[in-house]
């Protein structure tokens, strides 16, 4: 089934979670004759699913709900906005700025208020599980490098957006990731020198490329979001590797 509501500049939730059988949403703008794809998701709660975003005032938004694999039955939509704002850390809006160049550590259990992923800033992260987001700011040229160890070797993901100007600092981000890695391996995963991509599926070596850092990039943000794919609480240590900056 189709619906349509029109964007108010706040932010979205849609959800078919409290249904008994397994579904699939998709989110379109642009119009009948042409769509263009925004979101989609499935199995976000349970056979339920749910898409966040912040929508554009005036766009009109088309819903599609479908049956899983054809499979069909009665189902309860609910859409609901509100303003974007957050201090929490495990939302963009309430990002813990990082302002040493030494080793951190953190542990969420949720994700906050938000899901701050969606199809235009994902890529292949689908959603945050247990969640937190940081925001940094070189201030000399050099190379961007990290470990983040899992403290018992689980399933950890990153993904860092950026640079941006401090007043145009999006949240959530409205582009794909810089570096991502969604490596499905249950080890540290890397940013270093020679490791040959910028992103990575499932079937990575949890291993992408260090961030250079010009002359054009000082002072810029950075925004990153660490995620617990395995979503069991486990706490993580966050290494800095860096060369000048």
């Amino acid at each position: 089934m189709w619906y349509a509501f029109d964007g108010t500049g706040d932010y979205v939730t849609i959800d078919v979670c409290t249904n008994d059988y397994d579904t699939k949403l998709n989110l379109f703008s642009g119009d009948c004759s042409g769509l263009n794809c925004e979101s989609g998701n499935d199995d976000a709660c349970g056979i339920g699913s749910m898409i966040s975003f912040l929508s554009v005032s005036g766009t009109t938004y088309y819903i599609y709900v479908q049956g899983y694999g054809g499979a069909t039955g009665t189902f309860d939509l609910t859409v609901s906005c509100e303003d974007y704002s957050s201090n929490l850390h495990q939302d963009c809006g309430g990002a813990l700025t990082i302002c040493s160049d030494g080793t951190f550590d953190g542990i969420s259990s949720d994700y906050g208020d938000y899901q701050d992923l969606n199809a235009t800033n994902a890529d292949c992260l689908s959603v945050e599980h247990q969640s937190q987001w940081f925001v940094f700011a070189p201030i000399t040229t050099g190379t961007i490098g990290f470990t983040l160890i899992p403290s018992n070797g689980i399933d950890y993901d990153f993904a860092i957006w950026g640079p941006y100007d401090y007043d145009d600092v999006p949240c959530p981000p409205d582009e794909a990731p810089l570096r991502r890695s969604y490596s499905a391996l249950y080890k540290p995963t890397d940013l270093a020198l020679s490791a040959g991509d910028y992103t990575e599926s499932p079937s990575g070596d949890a291993w992408v490329e260090a961030i250079t850092v010009a002359n054009d990039d000082l002072n810029k943000y950075y925004l990153m979001l660490i995620d617990n794919f395995t979503a069991d609480n486990t706490s993580f240590s966050f290494e800095w590797n860096l060369d000048g900056v």
